[in-house]
């Protein structure tokens, strides 16, 4: 944080020199690591950084460029896109493409499925592009052209379209490790809440930090 925009990435109210209405409110401000208690800091920076954006609401830059949210709803990728720029669209061909391209980049084992064998290009297809849109162009570009190897495909991509091949390997690892049967196999369960409850805490308790919290359970 600082007012000189050659030694510092941010201001004094943790919005960004160098992008228009860009603000950073998290521990990446901070100069050092913390070494106890950075919540309460965080909190505060945060909370102080909001008040100044509401009392300047009307007078806040916006970035010349257009902003693009995926959002997931179940088999489609929902984006706030233009008129000009239409979501990528993957078809029957592509479909059975990515499948015998994932075959040959994850091969079955003894005790796993190939990765053509978890129906990776379905579903999980349409939901990895929807958190990742910036790959659909790209993995639209490696499924483009029909091919009878698919590993001579791979290869292709490999040397002369790497950006392709990297988005190809992306979404094939990504749709494999969605599927339940991989992940029973490996012991896998995903990520899982757990409740954290704030007597786990002693150090927070002594110095008073969870008051608050206490007093409603």
């Amino acid at each position: 944080m600082g007012d000189d925009a050659r030694s510092s990435v941010v201001d004094r109210w943790n919005m960004s020199h160098d992008v228009p209405n860009l603000g950073v409110l998290d521990a990446s401000v901070f100069v050092t690591a913390a070494a106890v208690n950075p919540t309460s800091t965080l909190c505060a920076l945060s909370l102080r950084a909001a008040e100044h954006l509401l009392d300047r609401r009307s007078a806040l830059p916006a970035p010349s460029h257009p902003t693009r949210v995926a959002a997931w709803r179940g088999g489609h990728v929902a984006a706030n896109q233009s008129d000009t720029e239409p979501a990528v669209q993957f078809g029957v061909e592509d479909r059975a493409r990515l499948r015998s391209l994932a075959g040959i980049i994850i091969p079955a084992s003894d005790a796993l499925p190939a990765g053509c064998d978890v129906a990776l290009e379905e579903r999980a297809l349409d939901r990895i592009i929807s958190s990742r849109p910036d790959l659909a162009p790209l993995l639209k570009g490696a499924l483009a052209e029909s091919f009878e190897d698919p590993t001579q495909r791979l290869n292709c991509l490999r040397l002369d379209a790497p950006a392709q091949y990297q988005a190809l390997l992306t979404v094939v690892v990504s749709g494999y490790y969605l599927d339940r049967g991989v992940r029973a196999q490996i012991g896998y369960d995903g990520q899982v809440a757990k409740p954290v409850r704030p007597d786990n805490y002693p150090a927070y308790i002594a110095e008073g930090l969870l008051d608050h919290l206490f007093e409603t359970i």
